[in-house]
């Protein structure tokens, strides 16, 4: 379908327009202009407000098969379903089994994937299923060709991985042209930025990063050692600073993922969250223990600072939810990442540059912005996000490929 819409503001991935026409054929956006010099049989859309798809840059498309309401592959479509609804059009999928994608793509529509396929983990991986387990340099050579021949354009270190086979696995990489993700571990975010690394993936690894980090025996040890260690972070000291400036200069982007940390500090859902919660994950259904963290408020305050401090020193950020962890509902957590990112000092237009011309720009595909060329994902909201970033869950209307979708 051909179309034309009116739109009394728009944001197009990096600033605010007023009362511009953007016209849409097939799959693409054809043209952004103030005046409305289309054909007359296009059809006509009225917006308050339009901007690109959202791009959330960190999710695992996947559910636990012990849980999923009504077996796996109707749960996947309602992620995927809540996904879209949410205006989230394309993911980066940051840890997944090939199997898993291809269970993704049968849903029609699904948002654009960006893939990366299973973990690159050391020989005992922490997820069984979704992990490649590396032992050698070879091991290294053939899981890069591995992902080549899949389709996918990053890779995914994960924090299992020796330093000097993750050294070999960015050198690959960069030879087959794939983009590369580091969660944090032996080989700590800042050697991973020294030797080039694309996005580094949760605020809380490399801030902690800076410090050794003592051995957990539960995931729960691992949350309170993450918030004291936090908490008791200097920000201003000459290692951070340093560090902000190698990776600004090594051009690192940073995918904070903030909600996650904040959803085991507030885990309750609102009622329309948590009924889209219950309704592909039974574990949903039950009321379980919320432990407590004594050093969280202080220790999660510490971090969006970091990341603020991060922003203001010239390194991308990208929005990202790690959904489906825990709380961590599809659709929903993007939309808490970007206000928690306001909260941490980021203004409404760069917090919504995160999940859009950010992304775009890492990813170097043409999404993320409304611009001749680029593709025609588009959310049409009732209200102003750059007046309250609540608002960008006052969605009227989803495009997603010049199709509606919602």
């Amino acid at each position: 379908m051909n179309f034309v819409i009116n739109a009394k503001e728009l944001f197009d991935g990096e600033k605010l327009l007023k009362n511009h026409f953007v016209c849409v054929t097939g799959d693409k956006i054809f043209a952004v202009s103030t005046k409305d010099d289309f054909p007359k049989e296009y059809v006509r859309v009225d917006a308050p407000f339009l901007m690109p798809g959202l791009v959330d840059m960190h999710v695992h498309l996947s559910v636990d098969e012990g849980y999923a309401v009504d077996g796996v592959q109707q749960a996947l479509q309602k992620y995927v379903q809540l996904l879209l609804q949410n205006g989230i059009t394309s993911v980066r999928d940051v840890g997944n089994s090939y199997a898993g994608y291809a269970a993704v793509e049968k849903i029609i529509p699904h948002p654009h994937i960006f893939k990366s396929g299973p973990l690159v983990d050391g020989t005992r991986p922490f997820w069984q299923g979704i992990s490649d387990s590396i032992v050698t340099k070879e091991d290294v050579v053939r899981i890069v060709q591995d992902r080549c021949r899949h389709g996918c354009g990053w890779l995914k270190i994960y924090f299992g991985l020796p330093p000097a086979l993750a050294a070999v696995a960015l050198e690959e990489a960069k030879k087959h042209h794939l983009r590369t993700a580091i969660h944090g571990g032996y080989m700590s975010p800042i050697e991973a930025g020294k030797l080039g690394v694309t996005t580094i993936e949760h605020a809380h690894t490399l801030l902690t990063s800076f410090r050794p980090f003592p051995l957990t025996n539960s995931y729960e040890e691992y949350l309170l050692s993450v918030f004291d260690m936090c908490a008791a972070m200097e920000l201003d000291g000459a290692d951070v600073i340093d560090a902000m400036a190698m990776l600004k200069k090594n051009n690192v982007a940073l995918c904070p993922t903030l909600r996650v940390m904040e959803v085991v500090l507030h885990p309750q859902l609102k009622d329309a969250e948590l009924a889209d919660a219950q309704s592909f994950d039974k574990r949903y259904l039950e009321k379980t223990a919320i432990p407590t963290y004594p050093s969280g408020k202080k220790g999660f305050a510490q971090l969006q600072t970091f990341v603020n401090n991060i922003h203001k020193a010239g390194i991308t950020i990208l929005a990202g939810s790690d959904t489906p962890n825990p709380g961590v509902i599809p659709g929903h957590a993007l939309h808490h990442e970007l206000r928690l990112l306001v909260e941490a000092g980021l203004s409404t237009i760069d917090a919504l540059k995160t999940a859009t011309s950010n992304a775009g720009k890492v990813l170097g595909e043409k999404i993320g912005c409304i611009a001749e060329e680029y593709a025609a994902d588009l959310l049409i909201l009732a209200k102003s996000p750059i007046e309250n970033i609540r608002n960008t869950q006052s969605i009227k209307h989803v495009f997603f490929a010049g199709k509606q979708v919602t």
